[in-house]
């Protein structure tokens, strides 16, 4: 059973209180919506859930679920605003636990938000120790990199964290991912649950160990883009360093997407085959695969990094199914994509139930053959709880083969089974408030080791250091460098 903080009936209720005396206080102009109408949008993304989500049900019963959508229906009875609805409806996604399911505000609105309501314009990490500045975003520094955060406006670091990880849906019990979508949507979920303002009074610990406490002007979505100075020219999605006291090969990979190589006029397999090429020149001991932060991705493209490093044969998920959505004749406005239907338009759906497996010829489900010049050495895999989707598959495929040795922290991406693919996009008649429903339950190759409700977990756990932001190092890459030499 899902042990998130919402798991309980109780829970949710403290949650909705949260919002009425949180959100409330953000008075961004967003109007009020009667509750009548409201509560006809619970009912609609009920309905919407219940018909076409693939897996709704992995931590709790039907019946149960139904229990918090109905508490959700008693709590809205005032008005509120976009913000407040959404805040209200949260226990039922977190209850289903699943990170790719949860709503959006209207467009209108979280364009608000985003680029013309005063934020604080900090980017943010969220390390063992605390929380911790990365970066001002604008163009002069009040603060040095790598000081610790104490409080915002009174607000003590601790309970702003607690506070606006109520915002984010993740699989299951996971906390990693909940940490790294609280960083990066730091200084709108900041505004969304304590309010915007003009001015921000930001007290921190530097690097030094001195207290500082400086008031910093809030600035707009707009002007953060305006402010900021370029840092560099844009970084390739694929790049490599050659470190040459390990003999090891340092391979970043920040996109399983052909289009994101595509952009950068490189193509999978020649990429891949530079990769295997350099590994063979400079007579590499390891290779070291990042994948930090690296979501979403095509199953094809993540099979043939997997094939450049396999030892035998290989699927990167035993199954896949979908469901058989019934409720696309108007009683939903929903709109579903030709890919999906075209991925399942040979596979007859069973009359007496809606959920099928894909066909058994589909390509995600398909053995691949390792690389012909496979790399046979020491493979290490990099991994933070922004490791997502198909990226998150090849690292759990790596660490139950055996093929890798993994390090960081557990994946995004639930270690039993995930939601992928294509998606039904819906959108409530009177709040406006947005629905992406993943149509595809992928379950990938191999057994977890760790809790159900979880990612898969790393071999090594590290997490940076706040030494390393202030002095512009990656603590981890260094840390795992230093274990290849002393290993080797």
């Amino acid at each position: 059973m899902n042990s998130s903080r919402f798991s309980s009936i109780g829970a949710l209720l403290c949650g909705v209180l949260f919002a009425i005396v949180t959100v409330g206080q953000n008075g961004q102009g967003s109007a009020l919506i009667y509750p009548e109408r409201l509560r006809a949008d619970v009912e609609y993304f009920r309905k919407v859930i219940h018909g076409t989500h693939p897996d709704p049900y992995r931590y709790c019963t039907k019946e149960e679920l139904d229990q918090v959508f109905m508490a959700v229906l008693d709590s809205v009875s005032r008005p509120m605003t976009r913000e407040q609805f959404l805040f209200t409806l949260l226990p039922v996604f977190h209850r289903i636990g699943d990170a790719r399911l949860a709503p959006r505000l209207d467009e209108a609105t979280e364009d608000r938000l985003k680029r013309h309501v005063s934020l604080l314009p900090l980017r943010v990490r969220v390390l063992d120790e605390g929380l911790y500045l990365d970066e001002e975003l604008k163009g002069f520094q009040s603060f040095s990199p790598g000081s610790r955060i104490l409080s915002v406006n009174g607000i003590e670091a601790e309970q702003m964290l607690a506070d606006l990880g109520r915002w984010v849906v993740t699989d299951g019990a996971n906390e990693s991912l909940r940490t790294r979508l609280v960083e990066r949507d730091f200084h709108v979920l900041f505004a969304m649950t304590y309010g915007a303002s003009e001015s921000y009074v930001v007290e921190v610990m530097t690097p030094d160990r001195e207290r500082a406490k400086v008031t910093i002007t809030g600035l707009t979505g707009e002007e953060i883009e305006r402010s900021r100075k370029p840092v560099g020219p844009e970084l390739q999605p694929w790049r490599s360093k050659w470190e040459n006291d390990n003999s090891t090969l340092w391979f970043v990979m920040r996109s399983l997407t052909r289009a994101d190589l595509g952009r950068s006029k490189r193509s999978v397999s020649k990429a891949i085959d530079r990769m295997l090429a350099e590994l063979e020149q400079e007579g590499a001991k390891t290779l070291v695969i990042d994948l930090r932060g690296t979501q979403g991705g095509d199953p094809e493209v993540a099979s043939q990094v997997f094939a450049a490093i396999a030892m035998a044969p290989f699927k990167l998920f035993q199954a896949m199914t979908t469901r058989h959505v019934t409720a696309t004749n108007g009683e939903f406005a929903i709109v579903a994509p030709d890919d999906h239907y075209a991925s399942v338009k040979d596979f007859e759906f069973p009359r007496s139930e809606d959920v099928a497996a894909l066909r058994p010829g589909d390509d995600r489900l398909r053995l691949v053959q390792p690389h012909a010049k496979a790399f046979q050495g020491k493979v290490y895999v990099v991994c933070d709880g922004a490791t997502r989707d198909v990226a998150a598959a090849f690292v759990m495929l790596g660490r139950r083969q055996g093929r890798v040795r993994v390090v960081g922290e557990e994946t995004g991406s639930n270690a039993a089974s995930f939601t992928s693919g294509e998606e039904l996009h819906v959108v409530a008649a009177n709040s406006g408030l947005r629905l992406d429903i993943p149509l595809v339950r992928s379950v990938p190759a191999g057994e977890p080791s760790g809790p159900s409700d979880r990612g898969e977990m790393p071999h090594h756990r590290a997490t940076e250091r706040p030494w390393g932001i202030a002095k512009g190092k990656d603590t981890i890459r260094s840390a795992l460098l230093e274990m290849i030499r002393e290993l080797q």
